[in-house]
């Protein structure tokens, strides 16, 4: 009896030692708490600010939060805590700190002063690297932007300086400062190196996206074609996509300087002819390309389907609503889920029909409920918006 108790407390003491090393040690007690172990302990805080039904959050949570080199760095430096913006403290403290997207990264200090902020999922890598910046004494955007003006920044500091930068959400500005960083490394062609441009340079003018391009062959052997081409055509394709345009033969000839670069199929062109449509408000225009690409290629997938409906709410012709709302029928009929349930239920609304509006956003509550897919609330304030306006 005594060898059993003996092995099983070496076996609780090794799941113990095993728990600790595995990742993050998020902390579970409310925010006073949170704040009071931070101060007791001379750290920052880590704050992952999340919703249930987000899914980069989820590819936090455990793809990254749980690795073993995360959590001795961040185990370490700071008290973490993850925070449901939708719950309990949540909704008060994301406001207090201008969370507008998931996830959002926070590092702050007791008292409540942010000192860097991410936005959205990153790899580890660059994980580790923003919270060696948020912890490092001097990390200051204006002390760091006035020696990069006078040319007195290390290239230590101006790395720190473009992750600020990009945290503070201005990406053109990082990414024009990356170029600068890029000509003191070393560009020898790895897949470190690309892993390194695709984080920092998402513009086709930057140094960076270009020495890609002209060493495209070696960085296909390096990371393999597909990855090289969904870099390179992806930022190509979005830039001609949602740029704005002065005039309609602007937006052809960028098109046109755009196929010279890159192949592009018809499901691409109709993507980008309905998006501009959409953003010159032509709703004939927009109905016409979006009729075609959903007709030709969507017409399978609820959540491609979904996606085109996400513009319902622009949508004034009757006639062009009674086509959407066949598009949102289809989407319900491939797939019985709650979103595509309220996604019927605004169609219906925008024609008016209360009755079905509000049998299909009590149908995406049930389904919501059902599947425990934590859009509960979202749906529940969506089923207001409909029975107050009735």
């Amino acid at each position: 009896m005594r060898k059993k108790i003996a092995g099983l407390a070496a076996m609780c003491s090794m799941i113990a030692s095993l728990a600790s090393a595995q990742g993050i040690n998020f902390n579970h007690g409310t925010w006073a708490e949170v704040k009071a172990a931070a101060e007791k302990e001379h750290k920052l805080i880590f704050v992952d600010f999340y919703t249930t039904w987000c899914g980069p959050c989820k590819f936090m949570a455990n793809e990254v939060f749980p690795l073993k080199q995360i959590g001795d760095f961040y185990n370490q430096h700071f008290i973490s805590v993850k925070i449901d913006a939708e719950k309990g403290e949540g909704p008060a403290l994301a406001k207090k700190y201008s969370v507008g997207g998931y996830p959002t990264l926070i590092f702050t200090n007791p008292k409540e002063e942010v000192v860097y902020r991410v936005m959205g999922s990153t790899d580890p890598e660059v994980l580790i690297t923003q919270g060696n910046i948020a912890i490092t004494p001097g990390a200051n955007l204006e002390a760091l932007k006035t020696k990069f003006a006078k040319n007195e920044i290390s290239k230590a500091e101006l790395f720190q300086y473009v992750n600020l930068v990009k945290a503070r959400g201005d990406d053109k500005e990082a990414a024009s400062l990356f170029d600068q960083y890029f000509k003191q490394i070393d560009t020898k062609v790895t897949p470190e190196l690309f892993k390194l441009i695709t984080s920092y340079a998402g513009y086709s003018s930057n140094a960076a996206f270009q020495y890609v391009e002209a060493h495209r062959p070696a960085f296909e052997t390096a990371v393999g074609k597909e990855k090289v081409k969904q870099y390179l055509e992806g930022i190509l394709l979005s830039e001609v996509k949602y740029a704005k345009y002065a005039s309609e033969a602007e937006y052809k000839a960028a098109k046109l300087l755009l196929k010279s670069r890159m192949a592009i199929d018809e499901k691409e062109e109709l993507d980008m002819d309905a998006n501009y449509c959409y953003n010159i408000q032509d709703e004939a225009g927009y109905m016409k390309y979006s009729e075609l690409l959903v007709r030709r290629y969507l017409w399978n997938n609820d959540f491609d389907i979904s996606n085109v409906l996400g513009s319902i709410r622009w949508i004034k012709d009757p006639a062009h609503l009674q086509t959407m709302t066949k598009w949102a029928e289809r989407a319900l009929a491939l797939k019985d889920n709650s979103l595509n349930n309220a996604t019927l239920a605004m169609a219906y609304n925008a024609l008016k029909d209360k009755a079905n509006a509000v049998k299909y956003i009590d149908a995406a509550i049930a389904a919501s409920e059902r599947d425990k897919d934590g859009y509960i609330n979202n749906i529940a304030a969506m089923k207001k918006q409909i029975t107050d306006s009735l």
